[in-house]
């Protein structure tokens, strides 16, 4: 990892969230993802056009989220799809899929969504709850597609289960352990509540392998806790 302004980062971000008061870019911000809690395309870019303007460094459109309302499900993958191929999202750098609810089987259709993107020239982001999605029957299989996935720039386990947490949760979920993550192909950028997270979650990913190809983090809360 390089050391950037005192951190160690080679890429830092934040979470946006497309509704309540903006909150301001962590210093040297290089990606903003516009959260919306939507899994659909359509949904997500209504809900994030306010603060597309306003978006610090490359801007990431993001798909999904934590509650039911972000659930994928095999309809509205495929009208990702038909929505990407249609330059739906080409305003954007790229997609952050925060992928945490979704049905069984759809791990071919996200690779389908990610080679599309890189086709067109985008970024793709993967966020997941802790080590998998929380809510997936599959979500063994599903995170053994990402973490091998060439497809995907980064991949973001989420260190924190409300985002308010005053320090970082570090147990896997019931899906899947850690050692999983060993060999994950794309690299690796944690999600943290707050940036003060990051150093004791980089530590500990490097107690799953030493040479974890960790790039930086994303964070859900930039002010200080």
């Amino acid at each position: 990892m390089n050391v950037k302004d005192d951190r160690f980062y080679d890429t830092l971000g934040f979470y946006q969230l497309s509704w309540g008061e903006p909150q301001p870019a962590p210093t040297a911000c290089d990606f903003t993802v516009a959260f919306s809690g939507w899994p659909d395309i359509p949904t997500a870019l209504e809900n994030s056009a306010t603060i597309f303007p306003g978006m610090t460094g490359k801007k990431l459109l993001s798909l999904g989220g934590g509650a039911e309302t972000g659930r994928f499900t095999a309809n509205n993958l495929q009208a990702n799809l038909q929505a990407i191929g249609a330059g739906a999202v080409d305003e954007y750098d790229g997609v952050c899929f925060d992928i945490e609810v979704c049905d069984a089987g759809l791990e071919s259709t996200f690779e389908q969504c990610f080679a599309l993107l890189k086709g067109r020239g985008k970024g793709v982001f993967v966020t997941v709850s802790h080590s998998a999605p929380y809510e997936a029957s599959d979500a063994a299989t599903l995170m053994t597609a990402l973490l091998a996935s060439h497809n995907i720039d980064t991949l973001s386990p989420q260190m924190y289960t409300t985002g308010s947490e005053n320090a970082p949760v570090l147990d896997p979920n019931w899906a899947l352990p850690w050692s999983a993550w060993a060999d994950a192909v794309p690299a690796i950028a944690p999600s943290v509540a707050f940036e003060s997270h990051y150093p004791a979650v980089v530590s500990f990913m490097l107690t799953v392998n030493p040479n974890m190809n960790i790039v930086g983090c994303c964070i859900w809360n930039t002010k200080a806790p």
